[in-house]
């Protein structure tokens, strides 16, 4: 049982340490960018996040929260146990990882919009603080998500399954931002989906053998 708890805690601690360094890190943020956390017409601090909040439903997120704690319990108990070889470890610790992208990816992912200022928490953690003006064009891509770039830089994107990636573009279209379709010729979309399915296929070869 000792065994276990120690384990326990080696896997434990590195995510405990990361997320304080990133809380951190986001309230030196926060107090960089004051401007955010203000209205535009009142001197009194006022939260951004009131007008638009574009995010994956918590519900969601929880059901994932639980499929990984009970993973991790399991690969532990292998562990300690002698159970788990190198084969199976790499398995379980791919699944682990790809598990992890999906709950940061439907829980810690999010932004919020207030007037013309932008708020973007990306899959780690971080806030980011843009303005429209820091957007100079806005891609809709083949699938109906956006990009949203600074020039040849991309802030952020918004996946095609949230709505309200529209609406922050049409938001955006009002202010004259151009709103192209780079992204969405049919052969760009092909050729990128048979590079996808390429290497998913590999990684199936490889997962069998």
């Amino acid at each position: 049982m000792l065994a276990f708890f120690v384990t326990l805690i080696k896997v434990i601690a590195p995510w405990v340490a990361a997320a304080v360094v990133i809380h951190y890190l986001n309230v030196y943020n926060e107090k960089k960018y004051p401007e955010f956390y203000v209205s535009d017409d009142k001197k009194t601090p006022q939260s951004l996040f009131e007008n638009l909040e574009i995010g994956y439903p918590f519900e969601l997120a929880f059901i994932m929260y639980i499929s990984l704690i009970f993973s991790l319990g399991i690969i532990i108990g292998a562990y300690v146990d002698g159970q788990l070889d190198w084969f199976v470890g790499i398995l379980g610790g791919a699944y682990m990882l790809l598990s992890l992208c999906s709950v940061l990816g439907t829980h810690v992912w999010k932004i919020w919009v207030k007037g013309e200022k932008i708020i973007y928490r990306s899959y780690t953690g971080i806030k980011h603080y843009y303005t429209f003006a820091d957007i100079t064009r806005v891609s809709e891509r083949l699938d109906g998500g956006y990009e949203f770039y600074s020039g040849k830089k991309k802030l952020f994107r918004i996946d095609n399954n949230l709505s309200d990636g529209a609406i922050l573009a049409g938001m955006l279209e009002a202010k004259k931002i151009p709103c192209d379709k780079a992204g969405m010729t049919i052969d760009k979309f092909t050729l990128k989906t048979r590079g996808v399915y390429k290497a998913i296929s590999a990684m199936s070869v490889g997962f069998f053998c």
